[in-house]
């Protein structure tokens, strides 16, 4: 089960698709994990749904099947065949929750408002999901202050909404729903699907360049290195234990690292979302230099097992912006 959070983390979008035919659910999948998205939620409706659920596990047995609107043990057992590794219910009983402890299926469990939230923390849930019109400023200082709970956000429909929850660490996911992607689906349009979905990974994921690490034989000839761009380009000037910087954009380095000339410093406010992705590229990483945030535990600086004309690559989320 902490597997399955750790990738509905990783993904960090929760297409739900509902009121559709069987013969379309291959083209659908199909086109969010060509996206990026290999993550599909089907909303349980009636007996053709199972048929959907089973399509999907046969053909598509990587993607992350998740199944909404399960409220009774009965739908439960009807679906946990079928390679489902999470449901969603608005029903927070015991039976429904052992069931999933059972069945190794995290169980998603919607409440109606931010009243609710002390009732559902008493039952011990996987993860939350509550809608984005229930957000408050109180809901956010509660994210923020209480590390042991994990929810979704359901209902919100623009992309900056979506990159806001998701750098809250315990908001792991959001069940995005937006009505051109809705659209698309309805019109069978796949092409402009799949490109309106990249655009949504890469909105999250916001990769920029944020320095270039430049190697130098010792210290002295670093910090000159520094010194000058500072002043040729009104940069401020900045010392750290193993190099100097120039503003945020050079690095010089006190000494000769691995890679032969430096290192480019690649931005991402969701570094383990960045290796998720890349790793299905065929990205490996160092993990000896994996570095974590200490207030939130998530990763935070790793090294791509890449080398671009003799320069190392990084992803950094730093925990002090300079």
């Amino acid at each position: 089960m902490k597997k399955t959070i750790e990738r509905i983390r990783n993904i960090g979008i929760i297409p739900t698709i509902s009121n559709i035919r069987e013969n379309e659910i291959s083209n659908i999948t199909k086109t969010l994990v060509a996206s990026g998205i290999d993550c599909i939620q089907i909303k349980f409706e009636n007996e053709s749904s199972i048929n959907i659920i089973s399509k999907i596990n046969n053909e598509f047995n990587d993607v992350l099947l998740g199944v909404s609107n399960i409220d009774c043990i009965d739908q439960a057992n009807a679906i946990k065949d079928y390679g489902v590794s999470f449901i969603t219910t608005n029903n927070s009983n015991d039976e429904l929750l052992n069931w999933g402890k059972d069945n190794d299926i995290v169980v998603i469990v919607k409440i109606k408002s931010f009243i609710n939230l002390d009732l559902a923390l008493n039952k011990n849930i996987d993860i939350i999901q509550i809608d984005s019109s229930q957000i408050s400023k109180d809901f956010y200082n509660y994210v923020n202050e209480n590390c042991n709970t994990t929810f979704i956000i359901e209902d919100i429909k623009d992309i900056q909404s979506v990159v806001y929850c998701l750098t809250y660490p315990n908001i792991i996911a959001i069940n995005y729903e937006n009505s051109l992607i809705n659209e698309l689906i309805i019109n069978k349009d796949y092409e402009k699907l799949e490109n309106e979905c990249t655009s949504l990974i890469k909105e999250i994921l916001d990769y920029s360049l944020i320095h270039i690490g430049i190697n130098h034989s010792n210290e002295t000839d670093a910090k000159k290195s520094a010194t000058l761009l500072s002043k040729l380009f009104n940069l401020k000037y900045y010392q750290k234990p193993k190099s100097s910087f120039a503003g945020k954009y050079f690095e010089c380095l006190n000494t000769q690292s691995i890679y032969k000339n430096g290192h480019f410093g690649i931005y991402t406010p969701f570094p383990n979302r960045a290796m998720y992705q890349l790793e299905k590229s065929g990205i490996g990483f160092k993990e000896e230099t994996i570095t974590y945030n200490k207030k939130t535990g998530l990763i935070n600086f790793v090294y791509l097992d890449i080398v671009i004309a003799d320069f190392g690559v990084h992803l950094i989320n730093p925990d002090v912006k300079m």
